[in-house]
């Protein structure tokens, strides 16, 4: 039936009611029908599955919209030739684009339906899917092409056997291997056709084993000799080969060469031997690391360290062994793979410290590269150097550092070169006080403490007994309950004092503690310790020394100073009074004839004010001179300080009185002072003699205490003219002339006050000033009360 030609409805109808019934419903193959243009009149479920499609979606499609674009052309010339009856049936694989885009490869088997006139006017398609056997096909063929490759480009032997051991397969190196043209003039032949017997027997044994267990044999090291002698060694595994019954028929081999590896790592082991035996007598310590992970050491280095073998293996020996501040330098070595020596500091396992000097090199090791490293114990070595050193830089200091200061803190810094010093402190001794001072005083815990009486603390003890000590916490309690020291601050695990003296005076000690590790101190740092002490105290002594010298030097310059600028005032304030003497005697000598009893008078009674001045202001410049050269003897007894001030109040009665300022002794009557009386009297006298001068008529002067802990503090009060604030800081002074002239025009030399201060210092007390202009003054001063 051409395209013209009209197919009868009936006629089609029942050709598929008979594949329907017969075929169609229970097909395990996709089934189309199409004209023959191709286009899809009618197909089965399973022919829809295979695509994708629903039935419905087809009718509007062509077989060749379904097929491959590389396909079309072979399929449409097939069909041509079956549609002019050159051919009654063809069968074809090829593509189809299933619904989702994918491809599939599918094996379609073509005919045509034919009219009762036998004519063709449909097509019938069986569809069946064969992507799985075409992916099988491909991972064959891959295989099949990676064998060959695999077979002729491996260095290795690679070979297949059959049951009886007989050779059915070989690779290019397994010729080669035996000298042979051809894979030919192996095949059929056996291990002992090729090697000596001891060697060929062996092989069949695990090669029969294989096939009797089905297990592989991998990775085995074998020996092989050939039937010149010659040896040579090869890493064998061997595998079943099975059939399509899962049955052993065969064996597959790898063998691989390792004979220069053997002979490799025999050399290697007898090097290691000889290490070992090396490493094992040397005095020197020798580890084997990877990038610092300890691999073994010898015996020299576990007994450096104090460590067993089976501590350290598997470790970080960088950080286990060496402190913490050397680390880094330690790990740059390794990682830039520097080899030339460099020291650090170790660290033991029972925490004690050692310095190590270490060379390394790379050494195979075991097949691997890695450091071996030797360590050397430098640490008598190193600490002669550092003490040299430090005695060295100390003696230095004296000379190159002017305040005092800074020598201490110089001193802590060369300790610390010579042990763990966070903990550190100077004690200085003053034996007549039996004080201890602490100059310099560095701590982690307790804070700098102040000058005090030497009490029962370790630095005393140590001092007492002149000795030096390392004092650990048990010695430590021991000492305390035998009532030898008493527990001063913090606790610590580990104390270490020396004293410092200068032949066989003891000026004081340097200490160190830790208050972590009880091991951070031995023996060893004492004696280094004390041999550093020596140059320490006459460090300190001669710096002192100088210190002292120029404090001297300069307070004797001022001093100086002070007294010429001091005695000229005076001078000035003693010729003031004797030219009006010589004025008002001159006149009486030459005109005493001519003067009224009034008029002489007048000029005894200025003569006379005029002596009175002149004397108290010698007699204050006697006692102040008596001071100062230290002739004015100090004895201190009980006294009651209303009855001295009372004395005062009735010297100076008659001249308040005569100027109309009240006197009043306020004075505890129960205060009692511990004081040179004649001192404290002329002390009384200068300070309540100012006030009345300076006070106008109608006001008053008082004298008060009150009792302030251990001493009386003493009040002289007036309500008098007062001072300028500036002028304060003027008092007391020598250097200063200051004098004001009183509410009546009295003058004054300033001596006064600067002899009261002299003298309340002398009897251990203070002297201030408290004043405000128009308001008057307040002089207080304190002075010690009687011992008990």
């Amino acid at each position: 039936m051409d395209n013209n030609q009209q197919i009868s409805k009936e006629f089609i109808e029942k050709k598929f009611e008979c594949i329907q019934k017969n075929i169609y419903e229970n097909a395990a193959v996709g089934i189309v029908v199409t004209d023959l243009k191709g286009k899809i009149l009618k197909s089965n479920a399973e022919f829809c599955k295979i695509l994708g499609y629903n039935e419905v979606d087809l009718l509007n499609l062509a077989i060749e919209d379904l097929t491959y674009e590389e396909d079309l052309k072979k399929d449409g010339e097939l069909f041509k030739l079956l549609k002019i009856g050159k051919i009654n049936n063809y069968s074809i694989q090829k593509r189809y684009i299933k619904k989702n885009g994918n491809l599939i490869w599918v094996r379609i088997k073509i005919s045509l339906l034919k009219n009762e006139e036998s004519k063709p006017i449909l097509a019938l398609g069986f569809v069946e899917d064969i992507s799985d056997q075409k992916d099988l096909e491909k991972r064959l063929m891959e295989e099949s092409r990676f064998l060959e490759i695999l077979m002729k480009s491996s260095s290795d032997n690679i070979y297949f056997k059959d049951i009886n051991s007989r050779f059915m397969l070989v690779n290019d190196a397994t010729v080669r291997k035996f000298g042979l043209r051809s894979a030919d003039d192996i095949i059929g032949k056996t291990d002992s056709d090729l090697f000596s017997k001891e060697h060929a027997e062996k092989a069949l044994r695990d090669e029969q084993e294989v096939i009797k267990t089905g297990k592989p044999k991998l990775s085995m090291i074998e020996k092989e000799v050939w039937d010149n002698k010659e040896v040579t060694w090869v890493s064998t595994s061997k595998l079943p080969i099975r059939d399509s019954r899962n049955e052993v028929v065969g064996t597959f081999g790898i063998t691989r060469d390792i004979t220069e590896q053997m002979r490799f790592e025999e050399r290697l082991r007898e090097s290691e031997e000889r290490y070992k035996t090396l490493s094992d007598v040397t005095v020197e310590g020798v580890v084997i690391h990877d990038n610092g992970i300890l691999l073994d050491a010898n015996p020299a280095f576990l007994r450096m360290t104090g460590y067993e073998l089976d501590e350290l293996i598997g470790e970080d020996v960088i950080k286990k062994i060496i402190r913490d501040d050397y680390q880094n330098l330690s790990t740059q070595k390794v990682k830039n793979q520097i080899y030339s020596p460099y020291e650090v500091v170790g660290i033991r396992k029972d925490e004690s410290t050692f310095y190590a000097e270490i060379e390394a090199s790379s050494i195979i090791y075991k097949g691997r590269k890695v450091r071996v490293a030797a360590i050397r114990n430098v640490t008598k070595r190193k600490k002669q150097e550092l003490i040299q050193s430090a005695l060295y830089k100390i003696s230095e200091l004296v000379n190159t550092i002017d305040d005092i200061g800074d020598l201490y803190k110089n001193i802590h810094e060369i300790i610390k070169t010579l042990m763990p010093a966070n903990n550190f402190f100077i004690a200085l001794y003053d034996k007549e006080d039996d004080m201890l001072s602490f100059p310099y005083f560095v701590d982690e815990i307790d804070g700098p403490p102040p000058p005090q009486k030497a009490g029962r603390g370790l630095t005393k003890y140590i001092i007492r007994n002149d000795i030096d000590a390392l004092i650990d916490a048990e010695k430590d309690l021991e000492l305390r309950e035998k009532g030898e020291t008493e527990l001063i601050g913090e606790p610590c695990k580990i104390w270490l004092g020396v004293r410092l003296k200068i032949k066989d005076n003891l000026i004081g000690a340097i200490v160190l503690q830790d208050y972590n590790n009880e091991k951070t101190y031995g023996e060893t740092e004492k004696d280094i310790l004390v041999f550093v002490s020596e140059q320490i105290a006459l460090a300190i002594d001669k710096k002192r020394n100088e210190e002292k010298l120029k404090k001297y030097s300069d307070e004797l310059r001022e001093l100086v100073a002070s007294k010429d600028k001091f005695f000229s005032i005076v001078a000035h304030d003693l010729k003031s009074p004797f030219t009006a003497l010589l004025g008002y005697s001159e006149v009486m000598a030459n005109e005493y004839s001519d003067m009224s009893i009034d008029e002489l008078g007048e000029f005894a009674v200025n003569m006379n004010d005029v002596a009175k001045k002149t004397y108290s202001l010698l007699e204050n410049l006697l006692e102040w001179s008596r001071i100062q050269t230290g002739r004015m003897k100090y004895n201190p007894e009980n006294l009651v300080l209303y009855q001295i001030s009372q004395q005062v109040v009735d010297l100076f009665y008659d001249n308040a009185k005569k100027k109309g300022v009240i006197l009043k002794n306020r004075t505890n009557p129960i205060h009692e002072i511990f004081a040179d009386s004649n001192m404290v009297f002329t002390i009384l006298r200068n300070l309540v003699s100012n006030a009345i001068k300076f006070t106008k008529e109608g006001d008053e002067v008082m004298i008060l205490s009150k009792d302030d802990d251990s001493q009386i503090e003493i009040c002289i009060k007036d309500t008098g003219v007062g001072m300028h604030a500036d002028d304060l800081d003027k008092l007391f002074r020598i250097d200063v002339h200051h004098s004001e002239i009183g509410t009546e025009k009295e003058k004054g030399t300033g001596l006064g006050l600067v002899l009261c201060k002299e003298l309340v210092e002398k009897n251990g007390g203070k002297i201030w000033v408290k004043s405000k202009l128009n308001e008057g003054s307040e002089f207080f001063l304190t002075l010690p009360k009687p011992k008990i």
